[in-house]
């Protein structure tokens, strides 16, 4: 009874991978992030030059965009940012540059976040074998019973695990994506 219920909990458990697209987590995200989502006046966004090409605002996507970064001290940057002589096009090119290097980032967690998911389908697959192996081998098999078990454990541990972290991991783009509005309202205010 006991095995059977271990079973039905890994089998319903598991995360499912349809398609590529497919994310283990609650969240729905889009492909990508675009600045108009978060920018108030869209019609400023338009025609703007590359924020590559000015030194300054590429210093400051790049001092500001990783998402290690204080976000309490990067929403007071930019608003000193703001309150700073600018063109009137220096406010949407930098946060331009905030969006796109954001989403950069999003997009590898994104795709991390699939490879655990591929990996933790891999092991519920993994633990399934293990449990049929299990139930095909008696308990009067002693030591090859034990052990099955003990792999069956070490398997569930690291299914376990991976559950947990990718939780985690499914907050991370939703942090950003936070992190981005912040921002956008520090530029407008």
């Amino acid at each position: 009874m006991k095995l059977a219920s271990v079973i039905l909990a890994l089998t319903l458990g598991a995360p499912a991978l349809a398609d590529e697209a497919a994310l283990p987590c609650q969240q729905h995200f889009s492909d990508s992030l675009a600045p108009a989502t978060y920018w108030e006046d869209t019609s400023q966004l338009e025609n703007l030059p590359d924020w590559h090409k000015d030194k300054k605002i590429a210093a400051l996507v790049g001092k500001l965009a990783p998402r290690d970064t204080d976000r309490d001290d990067d929403v007071r940057q930019l608003a000193a940012f703001r309150k700073a002589p600018h063109g009137k096009k220096a406010l949407p090119m930098l946060f331009t540059g905030l969006v796109e290097e954001t989403d950069r980032q999003r997009a590898e967690v994104i795709t991390k976040i699939r490879g655990m998911a591929q990996r933790q389908a891999n092991l519920n697959g993994t633990i399934q074998k293990v449990n049929d192996e299990l139930s095909a081998t008696p308990e009067s098999a002693g030591a090859k019973h034990d052990e099955i078990l003990q792999r069956r454990g070490f398997l569930q541990r690291d299914y376990d695990s991976l559950d947990k972290t990718l939780r985690y991991a499914c907050q991370i783009p939703v942090d950003l994506e936070a992190r981005l509005g912040d921002f956008a309202k520090a530029l407008q205010e």
